[in-house]
Parts: structure tokens; C-alpha cells; sequence
């Protein structure tokens, strides 16, 4: 057994078909689908030790028997279990597929002990998936096992394969490292439903996928191979492969590898595998009455509700809109001002009731621009706060706060014992007529252009997680863990943010910290510019690669071209550019700021 990349193995057992591949002359009948949103409901079993490890249990000889590995508690296993979920439910987004899968149970089985690859798979399609099914109506039920050289994978639905078949062999096996920090659960989804890695790959054998065209896409590129995400050994894409281009790069052949088309014959079919046991989710369970709309986020169980408006040379106060953006947690919400492929604001509300007995809001604007924002807590005595920024980095708060730092980051913003909190009043007193911005007349600041439409269609070649403008600039960044040493902090896998835009997380996946966007300025004055604001008091540094200068280098790929922003803290924040190898700090030609966010206009040049 081959070791996959990124240190997983495959493990893949295929189905019993009632018919050869050689006599599939037509496809199968494609299912009805759900009525809305089709729902795969999946429940875990894990074992005793896959909770608990310790790098001395991952690797005897050299370990840190006193460093954890991987989750310590029932509660970190089960986050790390939503968080493969909501990569999943992101990758259907993107596929334009009306389908989600839904956490419905996580148990200990004992049973499992000592149990890995196959024996682990056979132990829970026996012994658990009959009984996942009357508790939780689970479709789908995976093992969850110890990270000790144990697979990841489960039964593949082959060309033939019967639905009772199917339902009855719908189980997989995780080790933890499955669950964590990649989209490794959505593949072991994907072979239950039927699909494969690229056409030929060795791992693939002799067998065929549900439907001729369920392979994953593997492609050359610029720099080396990549692929959709079914795709093995190669640097992947976080998207199924598809016939239609995505944002100019092709991921997918019609005949061969469409996956998006092929779940089209599955979903539904592993929708239905079991009744609905576990209640759909209440969307306001403590009756708060928060109703998001066009220009209203609800946050936080829908506990507060948030809204803000901007002001341009020629509008004034008009209401923001909500961008609707899945994978950034209850907690926060993103709003443009213009256009939706151009977010301007990130706003959060976190609770910090364990640290001063308080909620916690924290706000970052991409923007230029003057703005106002409302939170108010819904909550029995609650209130609301506003926020208001004229320009220049200044915000104030009519609860006390302000800064000039440019960052809404008021750690007293709401009370937990809402009785005794701000007084109640409308939120946002205009004082006047609200305006809707009329984009016939409105002349806005250089932040409030539009990405243009994506007229040039060209591939850059970048491959990292989250890709900007047609895969010609990513992002990255880096944050003080405790104060001291610096870490890595990525972009988010999210949906809905288009495509020059990105998110970004110091330390929690459904915490973000940093909201950054590339916009096309080159009809303006020749440049792309770079906007970037971080709903944070940390300072951070954040790096822009232009991949449109990028040449192979020993050991990879470098650019000739590349913008290093840090924040030293209280707003200030200068630019060191890389060009020709060559560092330019910012007296010779780099950009600086006091105000907090980075609206750098001449970031990159657009002829590179």
C-alpha cells in the first residue's frame, strides 16, 4: 500500500456490481431529487484511543510523551468532525449542488479498540451501521480511529452497484489526521457516493466509478501538476472536477472527469438511505427574534443583530449590504458597500464571557470610506452599541470606546447578564433620509471600485488553498501566537466571497481574524491594489504573491514580485516590496499608513 501525499493512506474497497462496466452501455437512470436541499446525515464511532494521543503514541522512538497529538476531548474529536463537514458543504456550494451533509451523532465504540483499515470498516457496517440508522437516521456512519499509520477510506460504490448494495456497505474509516485541517472526509464521501481519482491512477486498479465521467481531474499547469480534489498525488484544488472552467483554469473533461454531474446520480440516492431521526435544526432556539436580511446579519444564535451603512463624496449614510457567505461560524458576517464580488467589512461578536464577563465585538474595513455600525443584543435589558468611523483610522463608540487604530476592538462591548446593558433605542438614527446608492451617478472613492468582470481568462498557476483574480496573487499571512514567536495564518475555506477576495484565521477556523481582497484598478491607473483590514489587536504581517512573475526556482517557485505588509500595531502599517530579489523598504518607494488598513492603490503593476 503506496503512502498518499500530505501523509494519508487510501484505503478502497469496491462494491459488488450486478453487472461488468463492459455491459454498461447507458447510464443509470438519474434519481428524482430532494425536494430543497438534499441532506446525507452522517454519525462517528470512535475509538477509546483516538482521543487522548501524544506525539510519544504517533512516534514511539522520538515522540514528547507530555506534547498532545491530535484531539484531547470528546468536544475537540467533534469539532474537528464539523469542520471536514463544512469543507464539504463548501465544495457543494462551489458545484452549485443543493446538498449538505449534517452531523447527526458521535459515540464511543469500544469495539474499535486496537481496530484499524479494514477490520475497522467491517466492525461498524456490522455492528454500528443498523443501529446509526434507528438512533440517528445516519446515511452515512464512519469509524473514527487512533493516528497510528491507520487509513482513511471505505466502500466505493462501483459502475453496477445496486442502491441496496450501496446503503448497505455506506460506511468509511477515518483516522484523525482525516478530520483535521483538510478536506480529507469530503473524499471518503465521495467514494461512497461513487467517484475516483483521475483516469489510470494506479490506485485505482480495476475499478470503474458510478458513472463513466465520476473521476477527479489531473492537469499540468505552469508549475507542476494539480487536480480537482478527488485527484491523487497531485497539488489539489479545493473543487470537484468540472466542465466549466473555474475563473479561466480547467478542471474538468466532459467524458471523463465531471464529478459535479456524477453526484447528480448519487446525492439523492444516499439522501434517502435513511429516514430523518434527528430534528432539524431550530434556527432561533432561544427566541430572540433576530431576522436576517439584505442588510441584517444575525449573529451568535441570533442574540445580536448587526447592521452598518457607509458614506461616500456623493451618498450619504447608505445601508450596507450582507454578503452571504458560508463557513465563517455564527459568530461573524461580512457586508459590501457596492458590488458583492467587493466585501468591504468584517464584523464579529465573540464571546468573552469566561475571560471579563463580557461579549466582545471586533470589526475590520477593507475601506477608505466613512461607515457606521450597529450591534445590538436582543437579549432581555440588552442594548445597542454603535460604532462610527470618519476617516483617517479613528472610530468611536457612544459606549466609550475609541481607538485610532483603525480596528474595532472593544473586549466590554455587552454585558453577558444582558440586564443592566446599554439602553435600548433604534439602531443607526440616520438624522436624515436614507440614500440608495444609485451606480448611474455615484462616483465612489478609489476602495469602492468594483472588481471588474473577470475579462481576462488566463491561468496564473498559483495552487495554494484560496487563489485571487483568476489564480494570479495569493495571500498569507502570519500572527504572534502568545505574544512571542510567529505562526502560519491561511486563508479560509469558505464560499461566496467571489473571487479577489479571502479571509483569513490566526487561530480558529470559524474565528476570522483578516479580510483581504485584490482589486483590478488597471483602467484606473495601472496597478492592482491590495485592501486589507484585521478585526484584531494583534499585530500581523501579510503577504501577497503576484504569480503573474513567478519563475521556477531550486526547491519551487519564486517571484520576481511580491508585497510584504506589516502592522507593527496601533494602525501603523508599512509595505516592503520584493522586486528582482530585492528588498525596497518603504522610503524608497514602499507605502505606509497610520490608519489600520491597507488601501494600497499601487500595490502591483498590471503589465507584469
Amino acid at each position: 500500500m503506496k503512502r498518499r501525499r500530505f501523509g494519508l493512506f487510501l484505503l478502497l474497497f469496491a462494491l459488488p456490481a450486478t453487472q461488468s462496466a463492459a455491459q454498461l452501455v447507458t447510464l443509470p437512470p438519474l434519481p428524482d431529487w430532494c425536494d430543497g436541499t438534499c441532506v446525507i446525515d452522517i454519525a462517528f464511532f470512535y475509538a477509546p484511543d483516538a482521543i487522548g494521543q501524544t506525539d510519544a503514541d504517533k512516534w514511539p522512538a522520538t515522540g514528547d510523551p507530555d506534547e498532545p497529538y491530535g484531539p484531547q476531548t470528546v468536544g475537540e474529536l467533534r469539532a474537528a468532525a464539523l469542520d471536514s463537514m463544512v469543507m464539504a458543504n463548501i465544495l457543494f456550494r462551489r458545484a452549485g449542488l443543493d446538498a449538505e451533509l449534517r452531523f447527526v451523532g458521535l459515540e464511543l465504540d469500544p469495539g474499535l479498540a486496537g481496530l484499524k483499515d479494514l477490520p475497522a470498516l467491517e466492525h461498524v457496517r456490522r455492528e454500528r451501521l443498523a443501529y446509526a440508522r434507528s438512533k440517528y437516521g445516519a446515511d452515512l456512519v464512519y469509524a473514527v480511529t487512533a493516528d497510528f499509520e491507520a487509513a482513511c477510506g471505505g466502500y466505493h460504490r462501483s459502475a453496477g452497484t445496486s442502491l441496496e448494495t450501496a446503503r448497505s456497505h455506506a460506511v468509511g474509516v477515518v483516522k484523525t489526521g482525516c478530520l483535521t485541517g483538510k478536506p480529507s472526509l469530503v473524499r471518503q464521501v465521495g467514494y461512497n457516493l461513487g467517484l475516483l481519482g483521475q483516469p489510470g491512477h494506479e490506485w485505482n486498479g480495476e475499478r470503474v466509478p458510478f458513472v463513466p465521467f465520476g473521476h477527479g481531474y489531473a492537469g499540468q499547469g505552469k508549475y507542476g501538476v494539480y487536480g480537482s480534489l478527488m485527484a491523487t498525488d497531485v497539488d489539489n484544488v479545493e473543487w470537484l472536477s468540472t466542465v466549466e472552467p473555474v475563473y479561466g483554469r480547467v478542471l474538468g473533461d466532459a467524458d471523463v472527469s465531471d464529478a459535479v454531474r456524477a453526484l447528480r446520480y448519487t446525492i439523492p440516492d444516499a439522501a434517502r438511505y435513511s429516514p430523518t431521526v434527528v430534528p432539524e435544526r431550530v434556527e432561533d432556539p432561544h427566541g430572540y427574534g433576530c431576522r436576517p436580511s439584505a442588510s441584517r446579519a444575525c449573529l451568535n444564535e441570533r442574540r445580536f443583530d448587526a447592521s452598518a451603512r457607509y458614506s461616500t463624496q456623493t451618498v450619504s449614510r447608505a445601508p450596507a449590504k450582507r454578503l452571504d457567505v458560508y463557513g465563517i461560524g455564527d459568530s461573524g458576517s461580512v457586508f459590501y458597500f457596492f458590488e458583492p464580488d467587493n466585501p468591504e467589512m468584517l464584523v464579529k461578536v465573540v464571546n468573552g464571557c469566561w475571560l471579563n464577563d463580557h461579549w466582545w465585538v471586533f470589526g475590520s474595513a477593507a475601506t477608505d470610506l466613512a461607515y457606521e455600525l450597529a450591534i445590538e443584543d436582543l437579549a432581555d435589558g440588552g442594548g445597542t452599541v454603535e460604532y462610527r468611523h470618519n476617516g483617517g483610522g479613528v472610530i468611536v463608540s457612544d459606549n466609550g470606546f475609541s481607538t485610532a487604530s483603525g480596528v474595532i476592538n472593544d473586549t466590554s462591548a455587552f454585558p453577558c447578564d444582558a440586564v443592566g446593558g446599554a439602553s435600548r433605542r433604534p439602531p443607526l438614527d440616520p438624522g436624515g433620509p436614507i440614500v440608495e446608492v444609485a451606480r448611474e451617478y455615484e462616483q465612489p472613492t478609489v476602495s469602492g471600485i468594483a472588481a471588474q468582470a473577470a475579462a481576462d481568462t488566463r491561468d496564473y498557476g498559483c495552487w495554494n488553498r484560496d487563489c485571487l483574480n483568476n489564480w494570479r496573487f495569493s495571500v498569507s499571512a502570519t500572527a504572534p501566537y502568545g505574544g512571542v514567536s510567529w505562526g502560519s495564518a491561511w486563508p479560509l475555506p469558505v464560499h461566496g466571497l467571489g473571487n479577489g477576495a479571502a479571509l483569513l484565521s490566526f487561530f480558529e477556523r470559524d474565528n476570522p481574524e483578516m479580510l483581504v481582497k485584490v482589486v483590478d484598478g488597471c483602467a484606473i491607473n495601472g496597478h492592482w491594489w491590495v485592501f486589507g483590514s484585521a478585526a484584531t489587536d494583534l499585530p500581523y504581517q501579510l503577504r501577497v504573491d503576484d504569480w503573474a512573475t513567478a519563475k521556477r526556482v531550486s526547491g519551487g517557485v519564486g517571484f520576481r514580485r511580491w508585497n510584504l505588509y506589516e502592522h507593527h500595531g496601533e494602525g501603523r502599517i508599512t509595505r516592503f516590496i520584493a522586486d528582482l530579489g530585492r528588498i525596497i523598504p518603504p522610503h524608497d518607494g514602499g507605502y505606509s499608513t497610520q490608519a489600520g488598513v491597507i488601501n494600497d492603490t499601487t500595490a502591483f503593476p498590471c503589465d507584469e
